[in-house]
């Protein structure tokens, strides 16, 4: 796999950000990324960042447990967290979210969330997901 960027140009170990961010991998190949997606699917985790703005889903075709209420909980409370001492949480479409409404409350300009992909690949449950999510936060 490529290295990853560490911001001063040296190979860095995957920080706590990089091993979750498409966009830390240093001039990636498409098998850096198959590699890094198929890694992160193993542990149930299916959600990746490509950059600050951007999540990749991969559909897991079954229930995980980081998609349930306790979960959701986590990820609303950490959006209104104002103590300065927020923790790093995996990506997660729930955060895309949070981004965005956060964004959107800043400056007042609309945001859009766009699933993409084929048939099947798990746009309607991540939509029922955003909606999930901003119902829970605007409780």
């Amino acid at each position: 796999m490529s290295h990853r960027r560490d911001g001063g140009g040296g190979n860095a170990s995957t920080s706590s950000l990089d091993r979750h961010n498409l966009a830390a991998l240093d001039a990636p190949s498409a098998a850096d990324v198959v590699q890094m997606l198929q890694d992160r699917y193993s542990r149930d985790t299916v959600y990746t960042r490509l950059g600050a703005r951007a999540l990749v889903a991969v559909n897991p075709g079954r229930v995980l447990s980081s998609v349930n209420d306790a979960t959701c909980d986590e990820y609303v409370a950490e959006c209104r967290d104002t103590s300065g001492q927020r923790r790093i949480l995996e990506p997660h479409v729930f955060q895309l979210t949070a981004s965005a409404y956060l964004h959107m409350r800043r400056t007042g300009v609309d945001q859009s969330i766009i699933l993409c992909g084929e048939a099947g690949s798990g746009k309607t449950e991540n939509k029922k997901l955003v909606f999930k999510y901003i119902s829970m936060l605007r409780a």
